[in-house]
């Protein structure tokens, strides 16, 4: 009961979780959760233990499967750090942890899913992780920012199923997919909104990019803050094949000699235009996020410094996390 109090007393974010899912409260009463919140092997042992006797062709029951496990790793890491004083760049990563691996069970029964009806194509697709995802900084309701990118064939034309599509068209399908996945109500809630923003090309662009085309952008047409964003991206899903190539062009891009005077001006201008949007800064408060001086302005100034030195340091890629 005095741990109850506590936790309806200190936070209203989890409050909240057990008001919607009773459940929870298994996790914060069993003595079992009081040992240190699980680590990056362990989430993702424990995932696969949770779901191994769901159904491979039951992707309703998979799922929910998938938001009970979500609930009950995401309440031990608030509970440590309500409760045990976990620091919160621990539980920032930790959160990031989790969502790399449930993105790493939902992407393949996306697969699954239009394999079942235009067949395969040969040439994999990775998920990769942009924003505080990439750089395992999480917050407890936080998106994912994601792109996602495919290797594809010259030789095919088609999928090989009895509805055969174009691979372009396979792999934006299995996005879109991948999408609805996460983003489906369950009665133990939903997984996670995603915003792929972040993209080539932004809202016009498309939904995901081959890695030819994902390499002629960087090389050719990319802004100086996409090129920055790439400083906190990492893949965190499907074939390992796309997520080396994507490291390899992550580190071609980066590691380019750039004037430092127009890398200063364009990363000041960017930032002046999300402080204008973001600031929630009063005469009484100061935004410790957004405000002049803040935390993000922070992030900018070591990312500048990435990109402006990087050429010469290439040690400096290395770390996706602004706090490493």
């Amino acid at each position: 009961l005095a741990r109850l109090i506590e936790v309806l007393a200190g936070s209203r974010w989890m409050a909240e979780r057990l008001c919607a899912h009773p459940l929870l409260l298994d996790e914060l009463l069993d003595a079992r959760s009081d040992a240190n919140p699980p680590t990056r092997d362990e989430i993702c042992a424990a995932l696969t233990q949770s779901v191994a006797h769901l159904p491979q062709d039951d992707p309703e029951a998979r799922l929910l499967g998938l938001n009970e496990f979500r609930q009950g790793i995401s309440f031990r890491i608030a509970r440590a750090s309500l409760i045990d004083r976990q620091p919160p760049l621990d539980s920032s990563a930790q959160l990031a942890w989790l969502a790399q691996a449930v993105v790493g069970d939902v992407l393949p029964m996306a697969q699954a899913e239009v394999v079942r009806q235009h067949g395969n194509v040969h040439g994999g697709l990775a998920a990769i992780a942009y924003g505080s995802f990439g750089g395992a900084e999480l917050g407890f309701d936080s998106d994912l920012d994601l792109v996602f990118l495919y290797a594809a064939d010259p030789k095919l034309r088609e999928s090989d199923g009895a509805r055969p599509l174009e691979p372009s068209r396979w792999h934006t399908r299995v996005v879109q997919k991948t999408l609805s996945l996460l983003d489906l109500q369950t009665t133990s809630g939903r997984l996670y909104e995603a915003d792929l923003r972040l993209r080539p090309d932004g809202g016009k662009g498309l939904l995901v990019s081959s890695l030819e085309s994902f390499t002629a952008y960087q090389r050719e047409r990319a802004w100086v803050w996409e090129q920055q964003a790439l400083v906190r991206a990492r893949p965190v899903a499907g074939d390992a094949q796309v997520a080396q190539r994507f490291a390899d062009i992550r580190a071609e891009t980066l590691c380019r000699k750039r004037d430092a005077v127009e890398v200063r001006r364009e990363v000041a201008k960017m930032r002046q235009r999300m402080r204008a949007e973001k600031d929630r800064s009063t005469g009484q408060h100061f935004d410790l996020k957004q405000g002049v001086g803040g935390l993000v302005d922070l992030e900018f100034l070591v990312q500048a410094g990435v990109l402006i030195h990087a050429h010469a340091h290439p040690r400096l890629i290395e770390e996706t996390t602004t706090q490493a």
